[in-house]
């Protein structure tokens, strides 16, 4: 059965004003897409590191896109996230995932960032029914709902291997967009309240391993490491309990006594999992600490800086001012 629409568990809180690195991830997105298809556009000046890119910014990019290249290209270049899907945040979105796990991940990054914007999602096995809203003031104009749509469908057909179709009715009869040929019907482009996208039931995955850095020491326990196998393949952001026994072939109780004979128990060893990876990125120094905090699986900044300190004494700015002391 689809998922309740609209979905209350994915829907994002209140809005934030913490989603600097969404900014400016899109907009990167967005330029490699331009270059991928030879387009010319004006660019906004790459922002510093922590730097805020307006929404007015982002919207004056989309409409120049749009009146130099029209709306068919807002949808074209959402294939700039190829270029992207190799990062951090490229794995944690499709790492060890199926289609339907790709937009609840997605819809997870816009709770993390608070976002002004987001999604309202009803999944099925091989498609799914999308809104993009806004908690206040105007909603997203069509520009950002095609440079959105874009985006995912390009993940999509990346996770999944197979044809990717955008439609605007829920049968898939009138196909917008196709990936990854990119057939575009100019007709249908309009502003309407909701989109479909359809991927077919029986494609396989490639794989996406996660990014995890967890070592085991000399004195983890066979069941320890397990867990942390288990947690590495499946990523950070899906690593639950349940999921982590399925893999291990056992039942949660059976993995959860097994881990209390080891002296530890799965809450524990997913947070010790979530600090040595946060720790990793903070001393690689090339991601901001909102992308890390997002990638390792803590549910907002906040959430970060709190745990992160708590484990080791330091916050993670601290921290990653060890690498230059």
């Amino acid at each position: 059965m689809p998922d309740s629409w609209p979905n209350k568990a994915l829907t994002p809180p209140s809005a934030r004003n913490d989603e600097a690195f969404a900014s400016r991830t899109m907009l990167a997105i967005l330029q490699a897409g331009l270059r991928q298809h030879g387009l010319d556009c004006e660019t906004v000046d790459k922002p510093a590191a922590q730097e805020r890119i307006p929404l007015a910014s982002k919207q004056a990019f989309l409409a120049t896109v749009r009146e130099n290249h029209g709306l068919a290209a807002l949808l074209r270049i959402g294939t700039g996230i190829t270029a992207f899907t190799g990062t951090p945040i490229g794995q944690a979105l499709l790492a060890g995932c199926d289609a339907p796990g790709l937009l609840r991940r997605w819809q997870r990054l816009e709770r993390y960032l608070h976002s002004q914007h987001y999604l309202l999602c009803e999944l099925a096995p091989c498609s799914a029914r999308l809104s993009h809203v806004s908690r206040s003031g105007r909603p997203p104009s069509l520009d950002e709902d095609l440079a959105v749509l874009g985006v995912l469908g390009a993940l999509l057909q990346r996770l999944t291997g197979s044809e990717v179709r955008l439609s605007s009715d829920a049968q898939g009869r009138k196909t917008v967009c196709r990936w990854p040929q990119l057939g575009i019907a100019a007709d249908q482009l309009m502003q309407r309240a909701d989109w479909h996208l359809h991927w077919q039931s029986n494609a396989a995955a490639p794989g996406n391993p996660a990014c995890l850095a967890c070592p085991a020491s000399a004195s983890t326990s066979g069941t320890v490491s397990q867990t942390r196998a288990a947690i590495a393949q499946l990523g950070l952001l899906d690593a639950t309990l349940a999921r982590v026994a399925s893999l291990l072939a056992v039942s949660p109780r059976t993995l959860q006594r097994q881990l209390q004979d080891s002296a530890s128990h799965f809450s524990a060893e997913l947070q010790a999992c979530r600090i040595s990876e946060a720790g990793r990125l903070l001393l690689g120094g090339r991601l901001g600490l909102a992308e890390i905090g997002f990638v390792c699986g803590f549910a907002d900044q906040a959430h970060f800086t709190r745990s992160f300190k708590n484990a080791t004494g330091m916050a993670p700015g601290q921290y990653r001012a060890l690498q230059s002391g």
